[in-house]
Parts: C-alpha cells; structure tokens; sequence
C-alpha cells in the first residue's frame, strides 16, 4: 500500500502537471489536426454533426479520452522510473545512436 502512496506523493508535483499539461496540449492538437484532415479528406454520410454542442459528439468525446489518457501515460512513466514495472524509452537518443 505505501507504493500507491509514494507513487500518489510524486503525482502530487508541479513537475508531473506540467508533464501532463505538456503531453496533454500536444495530443489534443494532433487529435484536432487529424480529425478535421479527416473529415475534409473521407467525409461521412450521416445525419449528425460532429461539432454538436453535447457532451456526446465525436470531437469532444476524442478529446475527453486524449486528455484524460495523457496522465494516464505519464503515471505509467513515473511507476516505471520508480520500479521499473515495464520496459519503457526513457531515453530516446540512447536507442537511436544504436540504429
């Protein structure tokens, strides 16, 4: 149980929010960018618009998902630097000076 509590601690800093804000605001513009690439290149034929003002058009349940995915994303970062649960890049360059 203090291993939730210790992960909870390091989530609980500025570092972690901007981490997420940062991953949060690059995902949610590649989602906008690509949606609306896609809608002018392969546009549907349905009755429904994909910018209506609810909760459940298609834009704002995507951006739902991105924006609460990247703290996901970033808690899975911290739990591996702290215990080394998966294999994770943490160092992107060191695999690409492999290549």
């Amino acid at each position: 149980m203090e291993y939730l509590t210790d992960l909870w601690n390091d989530m609980l800093t500025a570092d972690f929010a901007l981490r997420c804000g940062i991953s949060g605001f690059i995902a949610a513009t590649l989602y906008i960018f690509f949606a609306y690439f896609t809608h002018k290149l392969w546009p549907r034929k349905v009755d429904r618009d994909i910018f209506d003002k609810t909760l459940h058009s298609d834009i704002a349940l995507g951006l739902i998902s991105v924006l609460s995915g990247s703290p996901m994303l970033q808690a899975f970062e911290l739990a591996h630097r702290k215990w080394n649960i998966a294999k994770v890049y943490t160092d992107i360059s060191v695999s690409i000076k492999r290549m």
